[in-house]
């Protein structure tokens, strides 16, 4: 029998060694793929788990050649308990023999690469000259997100609501010493108004982003509800924006837009298409200044899969992580 060995890659590692600039560059491109129909996937299998859940996310993106699978583990009370609000790893297979090529941390992977997916959908359906910046939910992915929009925009000042007054002291102290910016804290209602690009990642069954407070020409990336009762934005915004889904079968069940499609409120025909679409110029995005976009992202596989194979790339080159074999 074969020696199946592999690669143990650890949390440290990836985040010491990949910038988010190779995320970006690794999700656009398999954004690209899934809409060329190049990516074979089945909807994520989420389901409740104690204060949380478990979702199991498979893909294969052919042209990356990358094949993978990540398990991962949302947990409401892990604030609590000074953990990450999600823990996951990714394994990566060889996809000629289906021999694991290795086994990586997926905490990491998910915050970076969800960061990096906002970051592309705001390049893509912001305005450009965007420099203001509103975050709602100051853990992992709000960093993230933010490192992301860094990457691409001139930020001039982000507005940070965050319930949790030591997560969102940290935040502030934290990121504006990492990347330079001007961050204050602010309630959802001032983030939401004064923000050209605004961010939410949040768990909340109750939409927290009110239409009265949505204006003309802002982007949101709605990014948070990737489970059924989720939901960030009230309806009525998603009915006067251009909305754009990751994946529209995917949405429809667990996305920001499934309350509105469930209840009448928006029929499918309102969306306007996919974020891989637009990419590969497919559809149009943003079509005037003084339109509100509005990205709903519900995480899939494929992300977190061509992000594994980018990581083991850079791990084979730069000698990280360590051998183990079954």
């Amino acid at each position: 029998m074969a020696n199946q060995e592999f690669l143990v890659i650890t949390q440290e590692e990836i985040e010491k060694n990949v910038p988010m600039s190779e995320y970006i560059r690794a999700v656009e491109e398999g954004f690209a793929e899934f809409a060329r129909g190049r990516v074979t996937l089945p909807p994520k299998v989420v389901f409740h788990v104690r204060s949380g859940a478990m979702g199991v996310m498979p893909a294969f993106a052919e042209d990356s050649d990358a094949l993978a699978i990540k398990v991962g583990n949302p947990r409401d009370d892990n604030r609590e308990k000074g953990l990450p609000y999600i823990t996951a790893q990714v394994f990566l297979y060889d996809s000629d023999t289906g021999l694991p090529l290795a086994l990586m941390d997926g905490t990491s992977i998910t915050g970076l690469r969800t960061g990096a997916v906002g970051g592309l959908a705001a390049k893509y359906l912001a305005r450009p000259d965007s420099q203001v910046v509103g975050i709602i939910g100051g853990g992992v992915q709000g960093r993230t997100n933010l490192m992301a929009l860094n990457e691409t925009f001139d930020i001039k000042k982000v507005y940070l609501a965050e319930k949790v007054d030591a997560v969102r002291d940290q935040y502030i102290k934290e990121m504006s010493q990492q990347l330079g910016l001007d961050i204050q804290a602010a309630s959802v209602e001032e983030a939401t108004r004064n923000a050209e690009i605004l961010v939410a990642v949040t768990g909340t069954t109750t939409p927290l982003v009110r239409d009265e407070w949505a204006h003309p020409g802002m982007h949101i990336n709605a990014i948070g509800s990737d489970e059924p009762e989720k939901q960030e934005c009230e309806t009525a915004v998603l009915k006067r924006a251009r909305v754009f889904v990751d994946w529209m079968a995917q949405c429809e069940r667990l996305g920001d837009i499934s309350q509105g499609l469930a209840s009448g409120d928006l029929r499918k025909e309102d969306i306007a298409g996919g974020l891989g679409q637009v990419i590969i110029g497919e559809i149009e995005g943003r079509q005037s200044d003084d339109q509100i976009t509005v990205y709903d992202s519900t995480g899939i596989a494929f992300q977190d899969a061509v992000s594994a194979k980018m990581i083991y790339q850079v791990a084979l080159e730069r000698g990280l992580g360590t051998k183990a074999s079954l």
